[in-house]
């Protein structure tokens, strides 16, 4: 036996010889697998900017004594006019 053999009846399922090919729906999932986590990390990145966004409001508010910048603002500017 020489060693394409080896190679050839190692390589195969069967023991024919024979290289059997991926599908062509399978080697596009594979593929796609690194865009598609890159793509769901994105989404994780959106949802704890969004989270750590909401904290330092909570804080800030907690730190005006309840009371909201915004409403802050507003009701300065109603007194300016």
């Amino acid at each position: 036996m020489t060693s394409d053999q080896k190679t050839r009846s190692s390589a195969s399922d069967d023991g024919t010889g024979e290289y059997k090919s991926m599908g062509q729906t399978v080697s596009m999932i594979i593929t796609s697998f690194p865009m598609l986590m890159l793509f769901l990390m994105g989404i994780y990145s959106c949802t704890l900017a969004i989270w750590v966004e909401e904290e330092l409001e909570c804080r800030t508010i907690i730190e005006n004594g309840g009371v909201h910048p915004d409403a802050e603002k507003k009701r300065h500017s109603r007194e300016l006019s």
